[in-house]
């Protein structure tokens, strides 16, 4: 009994080289249809992948053939070549087939990462709009009241913002300590003026805003 070594490599997608002791040979195809190639000759191999049922035939002799007598016909020599044609034309297609699907493979490639970066960069979060201008203007800070919670105002205070909103021209009747609709007026002008709420007109709020008013004033 022989010893028997064999080791098969993929080269390319359909393309393999075999090593073993009685030499190299390459094997080109695929599943169900295959051709090897080496130094005892060319074979083809036709078979239906899975069912264990398979035809092998010699394609190409590459044997050395060995000198024959004078009376070798010419029919004969031609015999000889003939299958050495077809073995070339079997070898020359599936080449063509191999590079074709090397080129499909690699165009399929290309699609799918093209696709793939497509659909990651339509994943990443949009850039958050500009914001408006409006945004960077300067908020004025809101005052700071001594007296909290807010209350209403007694009469003596309502005395007071009459005779500063009257300091500043705001308002002009008589200073009686009595919130009528005038001294109301008076101060919705003033709150409006200063952009504050119209919610301090009636409470401590806008005495403290009076009284910081006319401080800045002076």
């Amino acid at each position: 009994m022989g010893f028997r070594l064999r080791k098969s490599v993929k080269i390319l997608p359909g393309l393999r080289l075999n090593f073993g002791l009685g030499g190299v040979s390459a094997t080109m195809g695929m599943r169900g249809a295959s051709v090897n190639v080496g130094k005892r000759g060319s074979f083809l191999t036709v078979g239906l992948p899975g069912s264990g049922v398979s035809y092998r035939t010699r394609i190409a002799d590459n044997t050395p053939s060995q000198p024959n007598t004078e009376e070798q016909s010419d029919s004969t020599s031609s015999l000889q070549t003939q299958p050495n044609r077809i073995g070339g034309w079997v070898f020359l297609v599936l080449t063509v087939l191999v590079a074709a699907t090397l080129i499909i493979s690699n165009a399929d490639k290309s699609a799918n990462s093209s696709n793939e970066l497509r659909a990651a960069n339509s994943n990443l979060p949009s850039a958050p709009p500009a914001p408006a201008a409006s945004q960077f203007v300067a908020q004025p800070e809101p005052p700071q009241f001594k007296i909290m919670p807010p209350r209403a105002l007694l009469r003596s205070e309502i005395r007071e913002v009459q005779n500063q909103l009257k300091l500043a021209h705001i308002y002009s009747a008589e200073v009686d300590g009595i919130a009528g609709a005038n001294t109301i007026k008076a101060i919705e002008t003033f709150l409006q003026h200063g952009n504050y709420p119209q919610a301090y007109a009636r409470d401590t709020r806008v005495l403290e805003l009076v009284r910081t008013h006319l401080e800045s004033k002076n």
